[in-house]
């Protein structure tokens, strides 16, 4: 019956009718609110409608009752410097070409705090080439390569191995970049490596 009043009001926020578009502007400067209190302030990047918890905060650029602050990650996000103490981006960064992945991951470093985390979650190279030896190439291998391109912007601009990723990271400010086991509850974990870094 919960999940049921959950699903109805998830449809019913959703929809362009005035009430509804006053509650989530109430919801969200609630959220708001609460997180500039909260002790450790988690931002995730891109969540969308199926954040990996309600305890973070779930920037994105479509305007659902999920999302909590609204940004396009090719202009500033809405935070001050060193604000951050964690930062969750799951299946996103692949979507925007080199240099504006560069340019991303800058902002995110300069709105972490020193000793800041930044969690990663992007397709791997080593592990899409170990499944295409194995399967070849399959519309499964070719969706984690390119995208799944079901619209403009579902399609991968740039795909790694972690030794470039790593490369990348740092060279934007970060350090203790390493490759753990993928344990994100969204992306399939043979074709998917977790990053973890540190604001320098």
């Amino acid at each position: 019956m919960k999940n049921f009043l959950a699903k109805v009001l998830n449809k019913l926020l959703r929809s362009n009718l005035p009430p509804a578009r006053y509650a989530v502007k109430l919801k969200r400067k609630y959220r708001i609110r609460s997180f500039k209190q909260s002790d450790k302030k988690v931002l995730e990047i891109c969540g969308g409608i199926m954040p990996i918890s309600r305890e973070n905060i779930n920037v994105d650029i479509m305007d659902d009752p999920k999302v909590d602050v609204i940004a396009n990650l090719h202009e500033s996000l809405p935070f001050a410097d060193n604000s951050i103490d964690k930062i969750i981006s799951i299946a996103t960064l692949m979507h925007f070409s080199l240099i504006d992945m560069k340019k991303v991951l800058k902002e995110f470093n300069r709105i972490l705090k020193k000793d800041g985390t930044l969690e990663i979650g992007v397709p791997s190279l080593e592990k899409i080439i170990d499944y295409y030896k194995s399967n070849g190439l399959d519309d499964v291998c070719l969706r984690h390569l390119n995208g799944a391109q079901k619209s403009e912007f579902d399609i991968h601009l740039c795909t790694m191995d972690f030794k470039r990723m790593k490369q990348i990271v740092e060279d934007q400010g970060f350090n203790q970049t390493t490759e753990l086991p993928y344990d994100f509850p969204t992306q399939d974990s043979r074709f998917y490596m977790k990053i973890n870094a540190s604001k320098a």
